[in-house]
């Protein structure tokens, strides 16, 4: 990356932003609902409801990102770290989400006193 003043880095940001603004809205607000769900699943004890699917959104805002022109190298980095921020953000809510289902989803059938040999004769 050339070295580029910080209001330059940040209009240039917005600028990718703006460009792909329906794709990283649909997906921060499948995220948003899927962390609401993890919420509700630690009040709760139960495991998260269904949410939305992140990765399909997130491979979404990828391709919007390839296909807008590019503008020059700080404007093609700033892409870059959106895709790669917006990827990371994915992976751990995605991991979140398992953790919750494996963790809370155990401790709910060990409620329910389904858990396995528990039933053997001693």
């Amino acid at each position: 990356m050339t070295t580029t003043d910080a209001p330059t880095l940040l209009y240039l940001i917005k600028q990718v932003e703006l460009a792909v603004r329906t794709e990283l809205d649909e997906l921060l607000r499948a995220v948003e609902a899927t962390l609401s769900a993890c919420v509700q699943a630690l009040r709760t004890g139960a495991a998260p409801r269904p949410s939305p699917e992140l990765r399909p959104l997130q491979d979404a805002l990828h391709a919007a990102l390839r296909e807008r022109p590019a503008g020059g190298d700080d404007e093609l980095d700033s892409a870059g770290a959106l895709g790669d921020a917006t990827d990371r953000l994915v992976d751990a809510t995605n991991s979140l989400v398992a953790q919750l289902r494996g963790g809370l989803g155990a401790a709910a059938e060990v409620d329910r006193g389904s858990v396995p040999g528990r039933d053997r004769v001693r």
